[in-house]
């Protein structure tokens, strides 16, 4: 996962997948933090997301499901595709595309962006494909880091440069953050969730109270100190859940939670799902 507190950005891949798509796959997804681009190759797809308009994607379609609203998703028995998962969001945890609908096109309109999803996906084999690839080793060293960042941002910048022509679609620009925040972001990072939000810390690191530091997080970033770390902790589980053999009682432990079954109840809130079946699930 890259994070570039310059930008603002915080941008990564999750993981890749090509094959026949579980039947888990199809069902209902609370909260679509992440983003997926899905190159159908057979069968087919029906998504609905909350409030907006039915669409369906065929064999030979790119589809872009929107993100940050609940959405049902449908696809036909025996569908295969080509999936790619990962993050695209400002500072803060607010998505960089604001999408107004599903995004559909076809493949062969962009046939680059296909041999660009190929050599990410053949990338991440043995790495991060873990989600359907138990053998997968997750990122062990500064070399794998190394190479899926490169190839990432390289399917990235095409992935922007189509997506911004269609309709419906707009890319977020990140606004000037507030200098007292980044000793703030600093001393969150280094702590988590379950700990709770180190006030006393904060106060120290930026000279201010405890209502005046909610109010500069609430301005920059749009959300209270607790929301942040709670963002950063979700994604945090999330990554650790698709790219690792990690144990629930372990990953609770290592995000401050005081015990597997708080983890577990804070998590389902949040994905509307349990550790598991979100690890198991989603295409």
């Amino acid at each position: 996962m890259h994070e570039n507190q310059g930008s603002r950005y915080s941008c990564g891949i999750l993981f890749t997948y090509e094959g026949l798509v579980p039947e888990s796959g199809s069902g209902y997804v609370a909260n679509p933090n992440r983003m997926s681009a899905w190159l159908i190759r057979k069968g087919g797809v029906t998504v609905t997301a909350s409030g907006m308009e039915t669409v369906r994607g065929e064999a030979g379609d790119w589809v872009i499901p929107r993100t940050g609203n609940p959405r049902s998703q449908h696809f036909d028995h025996g569908t295969e595709m080509l999936s790619i998962c990962f993050k695209a969001e400002l500072f803060g945890g607010i998505q960089a595309f604001d999408m107004k609908k599903c995004l559909i096109f076809q493949a062969s309109d962009h046939p680059e962006f296909e041999k660009k999803s190929l050599e990410l996906r053949d990338g991440m084999r043995g790495i991060l494909d873990y989600h359907y690839n138990p053998g997968a080793r997750g990122l062990e060293s500064l070399s794998d880091l190394v190479q899926t960042e490169a190839l990432f941002w390289s399917w990235f910048q095409l992935f922007i440069k189509i997506v911004s022509q269609m309709e419906g679609i707009n890319i977020r620009i990140p606004t000037k953050l507030d200098p007292r925040l980044e000793p703030m972001l600093e001393i969150l990072s280094i702590n988590e969730f379950g700990e709770g939000v180190p006030y006393r810390k904060l106060e120290q690191a930026a000279s201010l109270g405890r209502v005046q530091i909610d109010r500069i997080f609430q301005k920059s970033l749009g959300i209270t100190p607790k929301s942040y770390m709670e963002q950063r902790t979700f994604d945090k589980a999330c990554k650790m859940l698709f790219a690792s053999n990690i144990q629930i009682k372990e990953l609770a432990s290592e995000l401050g939670f005081k015990s597997p079954s708080q983890f577990c109840f804070w998590f389902k809130k949040n994905a509307g799902q349990s550790p598991l079946a979100y690890k198991e699930g989603r295409p």
